[in-house]
């Protein structure tokens, strides 16, 4: 005897909230911390490269190492311009010595009617993107208390502000070839597209490409590895549950402990 199909997917979603409450796992907001895929950058040999076109691993003009790249989903997000670095609402911008979200800096004004499908952002070793003369923070929105508590999970002391440890202790990613198990069929991670539906429940919003060539994490051997972020903060891979690429950073500064 068969069973219908409306109970096995309400029979799927009791073991998804079992497991999401078993792995401390809950959906999340997607993030509106980004910039316009023209934004450039100069690159160490003098070349001027826009932000869609950066790789990890690409060293800018002020020696500030790429160690990731991400494209999102715009996800109606409010896009600003801010001395003529068009960015995402809710990215941190340092403004008089502390850190404000574009859309509360006295020069930036909105652009209405913005129309590009994706945004782009990138991890550095330094933990803050320079564009323009004003100072940004990277995508892990590191800062202040945040960041004390993420230097002393991997035993960082804050005054040495060697932040590429970050990196190489938290950060990690799959081979081109990881499998990814969506709702009606498995791609490789290299092949994953914005908007993708998880078998798991959610959807992608962010496709991640990481410096593998150093770090002390790597589900694969190789200098270009791959992630997602997910509206679930995790996906499935042949049964088994892999946290998003925040997962990390977000456990241990959302720990009060």
């Amino acid at each position: 005897m068969s069973i219908p199909l409306a109970i096995l997917i309400a029979l799927f979603s009791v073991i998804v909230a079992v497991l999401s409450k078993m792995f401390h796992l809950s959906p999340v907001s997607v993030p509106k911390q980004c910039f316009d895929k023209n934004t450039k950058f100069t690159m160490y040999n003098g070349e001027i490269i826009k932000i869609s076109d950066i790789k990890p691993g690409d060293i800018l003009s002020d020696n500030t190492r790429i160690t990731a790249t991400m494209k999102l989903d715009l996800n109606n997000s409010r896009m600003f311009s801010l001395q003529g670095v068009i960015v995402s609402e809710s990215h941190w911008v340092k403004y008089n010595g502390r850190w404000i979200y574009v859309k509360d800096h006295p020069e930036a004004i909105e652009i209405h009617g913005y129309k590009e499908p994706y945004i782009y952002c990138i991890n550095t070793n330094t933990k803050d993107i320079i564009i323009n003369g004003l100072e940004f923070l990277d995508w892990d929105d590191l800062y202040e208390a945040k960041l004390e508590r993420v230097l002393k999970h991997i035993k960082q002391k804050p005054t040495t502000h060697n932040y590429i440890d970050i990196h190489r202790n938290l950060d990690k990613g799959f081979k081109s070839d990881f499998v990814v198990e969506l709702i009606d069929s498995n791609k490789y991670i290299k092949d994953i597209k914005i908007g993708d539906m998880l078998k798991s429940g959610g959807e992608v919003y962010g496709l991640v490409e990481i410096d593998g060539s150093d770090l002390h994490i790597a589900l694969g051997n190789s200098e270009n590895l791959y992630h997602l972020l997910t509206t679930t903060q995790y996906f499935i891979s042949n049964g088994q549950i892999f946290n998003d690429y925040n997962y990390i950073i977000d456990s241990i500064v959302s720990d009060e402990k």
